[in-house]
C-alpha cells in the first residue's frame, strides 16, 4: 500500500492507464482542462469534472457540477463523499481507484500495554459459551442501521458474555457530539441511568485505547469524578470507529455491587464485540447515506418537473401582435438556473423575458423562483421594463444575504407591435434581417440584479422588427459554450452570428432552436451542456 494517497487511472484511454496521481496537496481538481492538477483529457469529462480535498484528516471526493456526474463505487453523487481505501471513482470514460494506507476498523483498538489481541484470548475460558454468545450477536446486528436499533439487538448478549456486568451502554459520536444510543442493566432498559464519564470517553477516543478499572486496584479514582458519584466498582470501556478507522464512539461495561472487577480477558473479548459493533454502525450510516441520496435524486426530479410546469408552453404557432415567438430551455442538471417567461398584460401589451441566476442546483432554483415571483406580481403595475428591472432589483438587494444575482433581457411587444427592450446584465439579444448579416442588438447592458439597489431606471431600446426579421434572446450556456477539443476556446458570438446567418431564415423558429443546440454540442463534443441553455425568439412573418 502506498505511504501516501493515491488516484490510479484502472479505466479509460490507453495512454492513461495506470497512471498515478499522488494526492501531495489538500486539494487538487480533476478535468479536461489544461490547468488541471488531475488530467483527464477526454471530451466525456468536463473542464472541472470533480475535487478531491483532504479535511480533519479525511479525503474527499465532490462533484464540481460536471455534465456527466462523477460517481462512486456505481452511485451518481451529490454532496461531498468520504473516501476510503479502493474506493473507485469515475468520471466520463475514467475510473479511478483511490488507494490508501488508512487501517482496516479495529486495527488500532487495542492498547498494546493494556492488552493483547481479542483473538487470541477471546475463548480461552468457557469457549463453547463464549463462542456461542458471539454467534448470537453478530446474528442480532443484520438488517439493523440504526444505532439504538443495532445496540437493542446486542445488549442482551453483553451480559451473556460479562456476567459481572451490572450495566451495558453504547455512545455515539464524540467529544460535545456524543450522545447515548442505548443503556440497559440486567433488569431491562435504562431511561434513568444513562450518565457516563466524558473524561473516561475522552481518553479512550482520542488515546484510542481500551480501558479497565477498578475500585479494588485504586485506579478506578483517576478514570473520573462521575463514576465514583454514582457509585461504580468496576468498568471496561473500548472505543467504536468509522470506515476511516477514527473513533466514532465507546462500548461501555460496568458494575455497581462489590464482586470481582473486569479482567484483561474481558477486555480483549468487549474488544472484539466492538469490532463487530463498529462494522454494523458504520454499514448504518453507509445504508443511510444511500438513502438520503436516492431521496435528495427523487426530490431534485419531483422539483424539475415543478420548475418545468411553470414555463410558459410557447406554441410555434401563437403570436402575439403578429409576431411569432418559440422557446426552449435545456438544464445543465437536474434543476435549471436559467428561466423565460411570457406575460400577457392588462395595457394589452406582452411581456417577454429571459433570465440565468448566479450558480447551479437548488439554491439557483430557489432564488429563480423569487425572481419568477417578484416579476410577475410588479409587472401587473408596472409597465416600462427599465423601471420593472429597477424595482425587481432594488428588492431583492434589499434581502440577499448569500448575494447571488440574475441576469434578465426584457423585450416588451406593444398594441401597435414596437418593441421595447430593457437588460440587466444580458447577454445582448441577436438581430437577423434577411439579406443582411445577422448581428448583435447594440443595448445599453444595465448592471446585474440583486446585488445593490439603484435610484433610477435600467435603460431602454425601442425597436420595431420588419417583415421576416428575427430577434433571438438567450442565455451564456450558448455564446460560452467551450469547445471540445480545446475547452479555453469558446463558441462566441462571431460563430453565433455566423450559424444565424446561414439558418436563420429557414424553416420555423422551432428548427431554429434545434440546430443551434445541435451544433452547440458539435461544438463541445457532448449533449450534456456544462451550463443551462435558453433560447426565445421572436419574428415578424
Amino acid at each position: 500500500m502506498p505511504k501516501s494517497p493515491q488516484l490510479e487511472v484502472i479505466e479509460g484511454p490507453e495512454h492513461s492507464l495506470h497512471a498515478l496521481h499522488a494526492l501531495t496537496r489538500s486539494e487538487l481538481v480533476a478535468g479536461r482542462a489544461p490547468e488541471s492538477e488531475i488530467l483527464l483529457a477526454d471530451r466525456g469529462v468536463s473542464r472541472r469534472h470533480f475535487q478531491v480535498s483532504l479535511t480533519d484528516g479525511r479525503w474527499f471526493v465532490e462533484d464540481l457540477g460536471s455534465s456527466n456526474g462523477t460517481h462512486v463505487n456505481g452511485l451518481r453523487i451529490l454532496q461531498p463523499w468520504v473516501l476510503r481505501n479502493g474506493d473507485h471513482i469515475k468520471a466520463g470514460p475514467f475510473t479511478l481507484a483511490f488507494n490508501s494506507d488508512e487501517e482496516e476498523i479495529g486495527a488500532t483498538v487495542l492498547n498494546q500495554k493494556r492488552m493483547s489481541s481479542a483473538r487470541q484470548e477471546l475463548f480461552d475460558n468457557a469457549a463453547g459459551r463464549k463462542l456461542q454468545a458471539v454467534l448470537d450477536l453478530t446474528a442480532s446486528l443484520g438488517g439493523v442501521n440504526d444505532p439504538e436499533g443495532i445496540f437493542l439487538g446486542v445488549a442482551r448478549h453483553l451480559f451473556t458474555l460479562f456476567p459481572v456486568a451490572d450495566r451495558v451502554m453504547l455512545i455515539d459520536g464524540i467529544g460535545d457530539a456524543s450522545q447515548v444510543a442505548g443503556a440497559f442493566t440486567r433488569a431491562g432498559e435504562s431511561s434513568l441511568n444513562r450518565r457516563f464519564s466524558h473524561s473516561v470517553l475522552r481518553r479512550v477516543t482520542s488515546e484510542n485505547i481500551g480501558i479497565i478499572a477498578s475500585r479494588e486496584t485504586g485506579d478506578l479514582s483517576s478514570a473520573g469524578s462521575t463514576l465514583g458519584a454514582m457509585g461504580v466498582q468496576s468498568f471496561a470501556c473500548v472505543p467504536l470507529h468509522d470506515g476511516n478507522g477514527k473513533a466514532s464512539g465507546a462500548l461501555l461495561v460496568d458494575r455497581f455491587e462489590p464482586g470481582p472487577p473486569f479482567s484483561q480477558e474481558d477486555l480483549s473479548l468487549l474488544t472484539a464485540v466492538a469490532i463487530s459493533v463498529s462494522i454494523s454502525l458504520e454499514n448504518g450510516r453507509l445504508q443511510k447515506r444511500l438513502v438520503d441520496q436516492v431521496r435528495l435524486q427523487r426530490d431534485m426530479a419531483v422539483a424539475r418537473e415543478i420548475q418545468q410546469s411553470y414555463l410558459p408552453e410557447i406554441p410555434s404557432t401563437l403570436r402575439w401582435q403578429g409576431h411569432e415567438a418559440a422557446a426552449s430551455l435545456h438544464p445543465a442538471r437536474e434543476v435549471a438556473g436559467d428561466f423565460y417567461d411570457v406575460l400577457t398584460l392588462a395595457s394589452g401589451s406582452t411581456l417577454f423575458l429571459v433570465g440565468d441566476v448566479s450558480g447551479k442546483g437548488i439554491p439557483a432554483a430557489l432564488f429563480l423562483a423569487s425572481v419568477r415571483t417578484l416579476i410577475r406580481h410588479f409587472a401587473s403595475e408596472i409597465t416600462d421594463p427599465g423601471e420593472l428591472l429597477q424595482t425587481v432589483n432594488n428588492r431583492l438587494a434589499a434581502d440577499n444575504p448569500k448575494m447571488m444575482f440574475v441576469t434578465l433581457l426584457l423585450a416588451l411587444v406593444q398594441p401597435d407591435g414596437s418593441l421595447v427592450l430593457a437588460s440587466g446584465g444580458h447577454p445582448p439579444p441577436a438581430r437577423i434581417i434577411p439579406g443582411t448579416p445577422a448581428s448583435l442588438l447594440g443595448l445599453r447592458p444595465g448592471r446585474l440584479l440583486g446585488i445593490d439597489a439603484v435610484d433610477r431606471p435600467f435603460p431602454t431600446t425601442q425597436l420595431r422588427l420588419s417583415p421576416g426579421e428575427t430577434l433571438l434572446m438567450y442565455t451564456d450556456g450558448v455564446n460560452e459554450a467551450p469547445m471540445a477539443d480545446d475547452p479555453s476556446v469558446q463558441f462566441g458570438n462571431a460563430r453565433l452570428c455566423a450559424f444565424l446567418d446561414a439558418r436563420a431564415s429557414v424553416g420555423t423558429l422551432g428548427s431554429l432552436h434545434e440546430q443551434l443546440c445541435a451544433e452547440l454540442t458539435r461544438f463541445s463534443g457532448t449533449s450534456e451542456f456544462e451550463d443551462d441553455v435558453t433560447l426565445l425568439s421572436l419574428r415578424l412573418p
